[in-house]
């Protein structure tokens, strides 16, 4: 869904460059259109109407708020003129990112049917080992990371038990357990909102959940409800799986695009028993990639591994799946 965005502040300068930076970096979320003046503002309102418009106080109450969604009055500490109230407000001066997020979370409380995923879903790779410690995490910031190498738009989202995301990434922004719950359409425009990205690696992500139990009381169809709209707006959705077998895992199987077991050498025997005894392993075979990580010659069970990973000595875990991510080239 492209958002019609209308930005109504007397302060050329201020609306340059926040219309620069949303044409430059929200060119899929926002068609910008800016004004200044009252005349102009009326006579934009009466073209079109709007998904979301920035009022600064006084243009506000010059506007036919009957023409616009979710109308939003920016104030900053200098702001003294009179505004509508029923107007919510939004604060001026912030990171444009930040303006960003709370205009889709807005949007998305306030339009709960939205549909903004469209057909633009992200390519969806779930990456999974059959058992704890072979590395998966790392692997899937390393295939994240080449992705975002290449020039795509990957994001990491972990559905882990427990997951490590606080070793990788600030964890400063707003929890996904804000997500859980909503309905497919919320989830999309939600999933833009909390979403953030990585300065070095350029891998957006989510920060963790505000409790554990959030993760673990997803049903499959939550979790289903939960990748697909996290996998709007993006190339490339790699989704790190918890280390066990139930539904939820099956599920995320059978809605992926490509799976990638991870494997250390250490869950030979669980990884023979997945591949000849499991129904599961019919159901992804096409679709397997296997990474062979730590440098480890696990013979049978490496048939058909497609990667093989060294062991990277260091102890910093950014370290480690920035220098495995070239091994996915």
């Amino acid at each position: 869904m492209m958002m019609k965005l209308l930005i109504a502040i007397n302060d050329p300068d201020y609306v340059e460059h926040l219309s620069g930076v949303l044409m430059e970096k929200y060119t899929d979320t926002f068609e910008v259109s800016a004004c200044s003046g009252t005349d102009r503002l009326r006579e934009a309102l009466a073209r079109r109407s709007f998904d979301v418009a920035l009022f600064e106080p006084s243009l506000a109450g010059e506007a036919d708020l009957s023409r616009i969604k979710l109308a939003l009055l920016m104030r900053s500490e200098e702001t003294t003129d009179p505004s509508p109230a029923r107007m919510e407000r939004i604060e001026k001066y912030q990171r444009i990112s930040s303006i960003v997020s709370e205009i889709l979370g807005r949007f998305a409380q306030l339009n709960p049917n939205t549909d903004a995923g469209g057909s633009d879903r992200a390519h969806v790779t779930a990456v999974w080992s059959p058992k704890g410690g072979a590395g998966k995490t790392s692997v899937a910031l390393a295939y994240a990371a080449q992705q975002v190498s290449k020039g795509k738009k990957a994001a990491y989202l972990s559905l882990q038990s427990f997951s490590d995301g606080a070793l990788f990434f600030p964890q400063k922004g707003k929890s996904i357990s804000t997500i859980f719950g909503s309905g497919a359409g919320t989830v999309c425009l939600l999933a833009q909102s909390v979403r953030l990205q990585d300065q070095g690696s350029g891998i957006m992500y989510f920060c963790d959940p505000t409790n554990y139990d959030d993760i673990c009381e997803l049903t499959e169809d939550d979790a289903e409800n939960l990748v697909q709209g996290c996998a709007s707006g993006i190339d490339e959705l790699v989704v790190d799986l918890s280390s066990e077998w139930n539904g939820k895992i099956q599920r995320m199987f059978e809605i992926a695009d490509a799976v990638i077991a991870v494997l250390d050498g250490t869950e030979s025997a669980k990884w023979d028993q997945f591949v000849n005894q499991h129904n599961a392993y019919g159901l992804i075979r096409d679709k397997l990639r296997v990474v062979v990580n730590r440098g480890s010659q696990i013979g049978k069970a490496a048939a058909g591994a497609s990667v093989f990973l060294p062991q990277v000595q260091s102890n910093d875990p950014v370290v480690v799946y920035k220098t495995l991510s070239a091994y996915f080239a």
